[in-house]
This record gives C-alpha cells, structure tokens and sequence, in this order.
C-alpha cells in the first residue's frame, strides 16, 4: 500500500522469508521464484511478522523461515527485481541468523527483555513521550533537503515558534539513511555548543519521524558561507 492505494500484491506461498535488524525497526519480506524483496521500517514489526508467520504456516503447513541480524541497514539483504530477471532462484536473504519465527514474535516469558526494541524507536526517542504533531501548529516550509524537510511551527502550549525537521521512514530506507539520521539525533541530543542548535525534542508516527529544534532565522552556516564567501576572524 501507498498512500491508500494498493501498488503490489503477493501470495503467501510465494513468501520464502522474513529478515528482521536486531539494531533498527528495518525488515524485509523475501519474495521467491519472480517476487522480488519488500522492505520497510515500523513500529509494528513484530504483529506484521506474526500475520505473515501464521498466514504461511496455515496454508503450507511448515514454520516461515525467519532471520534476525545484527545490522543498522538490511539494504545490502535486499533482493531487487534486476536480480529476479538474471535468476528467478536467487535470493539475497542471509542464512546466518536463522531462528524458529515464533521465537521472535512470542519469545519465553524467561527470555523477554524490555529494552529489546532499540534503533530508530528508542535512539530517535522523545524526550517528552507525550509530544504529538497535533500539538503544534504548522505554518510553512522553510526548507527542503535530499531526505527532509524543514516546517516552522508554533507550539499549541507554550505559543512559542520552533522549526520540525520532519523526515520520512520509506525514503530513509531507500537511500540508505537510517545509521546517519540516528547518529544526528544522538548528536543534537548529547552535545552542548553554542555553535549548535539543540534537540529540544523528538517524536514520531508510523511514516515520520520528527526532530524538533528552536526556531532561530537567518539560515544555518552553509547558507551564510554562500552569501558572503569567507568570513573575516573577527566574524
């Protein structure tokens, strides 16, 4: 599905496996014979893994086979379609790292941890749990990068203006961005320059994750290096 329209459509049996990161919300639907990869990121991992585990064992009677791997980005676990029309039997999906589905999705009560979901949920974590978008009021776009956006907003509560860095899931995943979007995050959280905006607050949504930050006008250093060249020491 995208923005509620249905693009592609797979059966079951044509499912060969699921890889899951162990470091991000990152995963992938493997595809056999002419399917290719699917590969997303979401908060709801775990009930799409256990719908797809139990839909395939329903209707072939064996255990899915389930992968979960110690990397940030699966990107290079991908199998893409140019590689289905090389050779429908290939696939990119990782033997090592293999494990019963179930022991994913419904694990021992003696083996749950509860800081077992770490990554983007719990390194891009809000600092207030409560903050939503529906808390601010949204008043234009200040600026567009390769993976984001930059939307001045007013604060419903305080009446006080930030800027929300607004990046989204999907294309984070597609061009490869997730290490450096939770590497920024860790940085705007940790460091205290006066040189550098500070992260005042994080939260995110099922497609978006969103960096919020004071709202200061003027422009960031690389726009200023573009309009006057080089600063003088004294600047």
């Amino acid at each position: 599905m995208k923005k509620k329209e249905l693009k592609r459509r797979i059966d079951i049996n044509s499912v060969k496996g699921i890889t899951c990161s162990k470091i991000t919300e990152e995963f992938i639907i493997h595809g056999m014979d002419l399917e290719y990869d699917y590969n997303y990121i979401s908060s709801k991992r775990k009930i799409i893994v256990k719908s797809i585990a139990e839909a395939y064992f329903n209707s072939k009677g064996t255990e899915l086979s389930f992968c979960e791997l110690d990397e940030k980005s699966l990107s290079k676990y991908v199998t893409q379609k140019s590689d289905k029309k090389k050779d429908l039997s290939f696939s990119r999906m990782s033997l090592v790292g293999l494990l019963p589905v179930k022991n994913y999705y419904a694990p021992p009560e003696s083996t749950k941890n509860e800081n077992e979901s770490i990554g983007i949920k719990n390194n891009v974590k809000p600092k207030n749990n409560d903050t939503k978008i529906s808390d601010f009021k949204l008043l234009k776009v200040l600026g567009k990068g390769s993976f984001s956006k930059i939307i001045l907003a007013e604060s419903n509560k305080k009446s006080e203006l930030v800027a929300l860095k607004v990046l989204k899931k999907d294309l984070l995943i597609e061009e490869d961005q997730i290490e450096n979007t939770i590497l920024e995050h860790k940085i705007l959280s940790e460091i205290e320059n006066p040189f550098i905006l500070e992260l005042k607050f994080s939260f995110q949504t099922e497609e978006r994750i969103f960096l919020g930050t004071p709202f200061l006008s003027g422009g960031d250093l690389f726009q200023q290096l573009h309009r006057v060249g080089t600063f003088s020491e004294e600047k």
